[in-house]
C-alpha cells in the first residue's frame, strides 16, 4: 500500500509538466510529499485499527467457545447430579417400602435372630432379659433396619447400575456386573455361615463354660449389637476373594508377590478375628478359618484368570 512504481512517478512528473508552470514545481512537490506522508500514516493507522479490531474478534471468539464448553460442562455436570439425585431417592423409597412392609413382623424377625440363643439358653433355663424399657422396641427395629438393608441391596444396585453403567466399556460392565453379583452372593453365604455354623458353637461354649451358680440372662440389647457386628465382620471378610481378583486385575499386586505373603497373611487373619469376634478362641477360629480359606480361593482364581 502506498508503494509507488518508477513508472507511475513518470507519469506523475509529465502531468506536472504539462500542466504546472515550472515555477511552481517546488511547492508542488513539497505539497505533495507532504499529502502522500500524511496520506501514508493515515492508512497505516487504519491498517493498525484493522489489526486490533481481528485481534479483538478472535479474542471474542476464544473467549466464547471457552464460555459454550464451560456452560456444557456445567450443563452436562447438572444433568449428573439430577440423576445422581433420582438414584438416591429411589433408592431411599426402595429401603423405606421395603422396611415399612417388615415393620409389622419385627417381633416375629428378631426371635428368628434370637433363636439361635433361646435354643441354648432353655437348656439351663436361662432368657433374655431387657433392661432398658424402650429396648423392647428398639432391638426390633434395629434388627429389621438390618433385614430390609439387606433385601433391598440388589434393587438399590439395580438403581446405581443404571446412572454408572452408560459410561462404563463392555469389559468394564462385566468386570463390574460379576463382581457385584459374586460379592453380594458372599455376603448372603456369610449371613448363613454366621446363623447356622458360628453362633450355635459360640453360644453353647459360653453357656457351658458359665459357672454351674450363675443364673444366664442375657439383655436383648447387648445380643443385638454382638450379632451384628458378627454379620458385617463375617461379610467384610467374606469379600477377601473379590479383594484379591481386583488387587491383581489392576496390578496393584501381583499374584505371586501375594503368595511370597502367605505366612503373614495367615496371622493377619487371626488377629482380625480376635478382633472382631467375641472373647474365645472357638469365635477367632470359625473367623480366621473361612478368611483363609477364602483367601486361598481368591489367589487361585485370580492366578488363573490373570496368568500373566
Amino acid at each position: 500500500m502506498l508503494d509507488i512504481s518508477f513508472a507511475e512517478l513518470c507519469i506523475v512528473l509529465l502531468v506536472a509538466i504539462i500542466f504546472v508552470s515550472p515555477k511552481n514545481f517546488p511547492s508542488l512537490f513539497k505539497s505533495m510529499a507532504r499529502l502522500y506522508k500524511k496520506s501514508k500514516n493515515s492508512l497505516l493507522d487504519i491498517k493498525e485499527e484493522i489489526e486490533r479490531e481481528d485481534k479483538f474478534q478472535e479474542l471474542k471468539k476464544s473467549c466464547e467457545e471457552k464460555y459454550k464448553k464451560n456452560l456444557k460442562k456445567q450443563t452436562l455436570f447438572l444433568s449428573h447430579f439430577k440423576d445422581l439425585r433420582t438414584v438416591l431417592i429411589r433408592s431411599s423409597i426402595i429401603f423405606f417400602v421395603i422396611f415399612i412392609s417388615l415393620f409389622p413382623f419385627s417381633n416375629e424377625i428378631y426371635q428368628f435372630f434370637a433363636n439361635p440363643l433361646s435354643n441354648q439358653l432353655s437348656l439351663v433355663n436361662g432368657s433374655l432379659i431387657s433392661t432398658k424399657l424402650t429396648a423392647t422396641f428398639v432391638a426390633p427395629f434395629k434388627i429389621t433396619l438390618f433385614v430390609a438393608l439387606i433385601i433391598s441391596l440388589p434393587l438399590i444396585f439395580s438403581q446405581i447400575w443404571k446412572f454408572v453403567g452408560p459410561g462404563l466399556y463392555k469389559k468394564e460392565k462385566g468386570f463390574i456386573l460379576s463382581a457385584s453379583i459374586f460379592s453380594f452372593g458372599l455376603f448372603v453365604i456369610s449371613l448363613v455361615f454366621v446363623y447356622l455354623v458360628l453362633f450355635p458353637n459360640i453360644f453353647r461354649f459360653f453357656i457351658v463354660t458359665a459357672p454351674g451358680n450363675v443364673d444366664l440372662m442375657i439383655d436383648i440389647s447387648q445380643y443385638l449389637e454382638m450379632i451384628l457386628a458378627l454379620f458385617f465382620a463375617f461379610g467384610i471378610a467374606f469379600q477377601i476373594p473379590i479383594l484379591l481378583i481386583i488387587i491383581v486385575k489392576f496390578k496393584l499386586l501381583s499374584a505371586n508377590q501375594i503368595k511370597s505373603s502367605r505366612a503373614y497373611i495367615y496371622v493377619a487373619a487371626f488377629v482380625f478375628a480376635a478382633v472382631f469376634t467375641p472373647p474365645d478362641v472357638i469365635s477367632q477360629i470359625l473367623l480366621a478359618i473361612p478368611v483363609i480359606f477364602l483367601f486361598e480361593i481368591g489367589l487361585l482364581i485370580s492366578s488363573k484368570l490373570f496368568k500373566s
